[in-house]
């Protein structure tokens, strides 16, 4: 770029600013990331940090306070890095509310914890992880009143926290960061919700509506967490916790639409065969 002569400034009383035109067009275009699938252009620092922050939260989970939720579960890793479970912590109950475990967590070991819907900062917290969970399975972002005593009124946020929950949430917590959440409502037998899903169509079967207590919203495990048996947990941490005082059955409990891999958690792990036909069906709920 060609230089002004000193006496061009001095003439124009105006000060002259040189710009870098970039032809490479190396980051000058949006491009997606292929680890936590969110588009954002390299080249604007803000796309850059709200990538940063998206993709952590989906590979590895969300920063969590040892001070947010009720301990129900812990897990040990032993020497041969298997994890075994410690004994579980008692839960009590007075006046209905849950009490917090006197057991603390530590780095050494997993836990997993039910989220009060009373304590505002533990519900914004997992509600972050849940916008994580809508995104990834595509779903509204608006369905988390039952546990979390949040509601949308015009596009706006209210938190409500002295309403009776019709429903809970369980995270999972490793390494001090939660990696994977389960949501879940309460049903009403008498409201007929229940269903059976042939696995291998997803068709459901008419005619029929089976009796159950519980409906799985979402289930979620971050990517990096994958494979540890974590979803595993947190069902059967539902099936024991999730209705206070109660321990549930696994055919209590019914899935909402699975996702693929939903589906084959849902098959492992609560699935019945039809004795005429053969097929697999999986419970769920409308």
């Amino acid at each position: 770029m060609a230089r002004p002569a000193k006496n061009a400034q001095s003439n124009s009383g105006k000060k002259l600013t040189q710009s870098v035109l970039r032809l490479d067009g190396s980051n000058s275009a949006p491009r997606k990331c292929h680890a936590c699938g969110m588009s954002f252009s390299p080249c604007i620092p803000s796309d850059n940090n709200l990538h940063e922050k998206y993709h952590t939260l989906h590979l590895n989970g969300r920063k969590w306070s040892l001070k947010w939720g009720d301990i129900v579960e812990r897990y040990h890793l032993s020497r041969e890095s298997n994890e075994v479970p410690l004994t579980d912590p008692r839960l009590a109950k007075k006046r209905g509310m849950w009490l917090r475990s006197s057991l603390s967590p530590t780095l050494n070991h997993d836990y997993i914890v039910h989220i009060s819907a009373s304590r505002k900062n533990e519900v914004m917290a997992t509600l972050d992880i849940m916008k994580i969970v809508n995104d990834e399975l595509r779903a509204p972002q608006n369905e988390n009143h039952f546990w979390s005593h949040l509601y949308e009124r015009d596009g706006i946020n209210e938190y409500e926290g002295q309403n009776t929950p019709t429903g809970a949430a369980f995270v999972y917590v490793s390494n001090k960061r939660a990696v994977g959440v389960i949501t879940l409502e309460y049903l009403n037998p008498r409201d007929e919700r229940g269903r059976w899903m042939i696995y291998d169509t997803a068709g459901i079967v008419s005619n029929v509506k089976p009796s159950f207590k519980l409906g799985i919203s979402r289930i979620w495990v971050c990517k990096e967490q994958r494979g540890r048996g974590i979803g595993t947990r947190l069902l059967e941490a539902a099936r024991k916790h999730a209705v206070p005082g109660t321990e549930l059955e696994k055919l209590d409990i019914a899935w909402s639409q699975p996702s693929e891999s939903g589906g084959k958690l849902a098959k492992s792990y609560n699935s019945v065969v039809h004795q005429k036909s053969g097929k697999v069906l999986i419970p769920c709920y409308v």
